[in-house]
């Protein structure tokens, strides 16, 4: 939502922003069977990361981007893991997890 602020108010018009959290809960409900993990790409800084994990249940990882911050270990808010993809393209990280009970 905070992107289309510096839109015109005629390209304003022609969008329809939805509340991402609620979005998202919606899509996690659709996929639920059908997903084994769930993976969610951001680009809204860290904080609003760590807010998303606190009301969204049941995200694996979250990876975001915006604040610039880089991390040596993921941050762990509700059981989700939460990185951040630094700035500028400087870094390349990965996130290894194991599914248990899967064959």
């Amino acid at each position: 939502p905070y992107a289309v602020k510096y839109y015109s108010d005629e390209i304003k018009e022609k969008i329809k922003l939805n509340n991402p959290i609620d979005a998202v809960k919606s899509e996690m409900e659709i996929l639920k069977n059908k997903a084994d993990i769930f993976v969610l790409l951001t680009h809204q800084g860290a904080d609003l990361d760590v807010a998303f994990a606190e009301k969204v249940k049941g995200i694996d990882v979250i990876v975001g981007s915006h604040s610039q911050s880089a991390m040596d270990e993921p941050k762990e808010v509700n059981g989700t893991l939460i990185v951040q993809a630094g700035k500028e393209g400087y870094y390349v990280g990965t996130v290894e997890m194991v599914l248990k009970g899967k064959e």
